[in-house]
């Protein structure tokens, strides 16, 4: 019988590369049943394009690779993440495969770590997104996937009608930045991007000024939605091209279900389109296409995907800030956050009409 890691009679803590002791690990794995410990010990994974501030942990187990996700102090509190994981038991058979927390040996699929933190166990998924450019079988295959996940939730739980907590949200954050002058170029953003190394800077204060320039035409398109009676379901909320595994270009896995909760389906085509190729009217199309051909799109749903996409893009340049100088989540990555401080400017950038870019000083 091969023996884990977990029972062995000793442990080398210089493998673990982690602050917590041999004996605490064992207590965290004294929990799981065999065919989920560890047969080597656990190295730390690094989730490239990830900024939550979780921490993860993969492993070979008996029953196959597996990835302990360890969730920030700021992170979802115990309720949320037991309401989360109810909304995906339904999913244990949806193929392909999909990053669902693995129950422990009494059923918990929560657990604490080392004190106060939450952890979740998940299967480890093969494959690497494909983040520009996608192609056609690559647009068909993850809007497809995203249209049977809206069905599985629909079937599994009532659907509800009343106003979009995506389109309330986003229109108090836009009036706020509004109201409160916070693009002014004397606003405390202008002054942080100030502050920030120089090339970072510079990427600040474009998207400062775009977020400005985007603002009241945001306000405008989503207004008339704002009291308008939606069918709600669960959604993933933060739909990225990130989380679509693909083998060569075959969908292989759905990773990331951190964020579900209950909103239109405009919510997640409006994120998932305007991320994977903004301003690209044919891939947009496309994508549409593919996902109609499994689930209906309303017209009033159909309305809502542009205006979505143009808020997501103002208020997710401007998270950011928050992301570097607040919560600290891009230090020592400053690659990494140059490229996605890029690609918040596309995002940007691909609302302004071609006329009006000089207008606003690019």
């Amino acid at each position: 019988m091969v023996k884990d890691w977990a029972s062995a009679s000793h442990c080398d803590d210089a493998t673990m590369n982690d602050p917590g002791q041999c004996h605490d690990w064992r207590r965290i794995f004294s929990g799981m049943p065999t065919l989920q410990k560890p047969l080597t010990p656990p190295e730390p994974f690094v989730a490239q394009n990830g900024w939550s501030g979780s921490k993860y942990w993969r492993w070979n187990a008996p029953q196959g690779r597996l990835l302990m996700k360890v969730w920030p102090a700021d992170g979802p509190t115990h309720d949320e993440h037991l309401e989360r994981h109810r909304k995906l038991k339904c999913l244990s058979s949806f193929q392909p495969g999909l990053a669902v927390p693995i129950a422990d040996q009494n059923g918990n699929t929560i657990r604490p770590w080392f004190g106060d933190l939450w952890a979740e166990l998940l299967p480890w998924l093969e494959g690497t997104p494909i983040l520009v450019e996608p192609s056609e079988a690559v647009i068909r295959q993850s809007f497809q996937a995203l249209a049977r996940l809206h069905i599985e939730w629909k079937a599994n739980s009532p659907t509800v009608q009343g106003p979009s907590p995506a389109v309330s949200n986003r229109l108090n954050q836009l009036r706020k930045l509004k109201l409160a002058h916070l693009l002014e170029p004397d606003s405390r953003i202008w002054y942080l991007s100030g502050q920030a190394k120089p090339m970072i800077g510079d990427q600040f204060m474009e998207i400062c000024k775009l977020a400005k320039a985007l603002t009241d035409d945001a306000i405008h398109r989503l207004e008339p939605f704002e009291d308008q009676i939606f069918a709600q379901q669960t959604v993933l909320r933060d739909a990225r091209p990130d989380h679509f595994l693909m083998i060569g270009e075959s969908l292989s896995g759905i990773i990331d279900f951190g964020a579900i909760g209950t909103d239109s389906i405009a919510v997640d085509l409006a994120r998932l389109t305007s991320d994977w190729f903004p301003g690209d009217q044919t891939r947009f199309e496309t994508a549409l296409t593919h996902y109609s051909s499994v689930s209906c799109v309303t017209p009033q749903e159909l309305g809502l995907i542009p205006p979505l996409a143009l808020a997501g893009a103002i208020l997710g340049g401007l998270a950011w800030v928050d992301l570097h100088f607040r919560k600290r989540r891009t230090s020592g990555r400053d690659n990494d956050f140059q490229h996605a401080l890029s690609h918040a400017y596309n995002r940007l950038k691909s609302h302004v009409p071609e006329h009006s870019i000089a207008m606003v000083g690019l």
